[in-house]
């Protein structure tokens, strides 16, 4: 992979963890429902952007 192509691929991972925890401390008070929230929210960025990535 492109240097290009994991810098962008990391900064949306960055972006949709930092989303999954605004969203995980709306939705919970719990510390370890916030992490999955916020996992769950990293590995579907992940997925989607690879996807994405793949087709340019």
């Amino acid at each position: 992979m492109k240097w290009s192509r994991s810098i962008i691929l990391g900064i949306i991972i960055g972006v949709a963890l930092v989303f999954g925890f605004q969203i995980g401390m709306m939705l919970s008070d719990y510390f370890l429902v916030i992490w999955l929230i916020a996992l769950f929210f990293g590995l579907a960025a992940r997925l989607i952007a690879q996807l994405m990535l793949k087709k340019l």
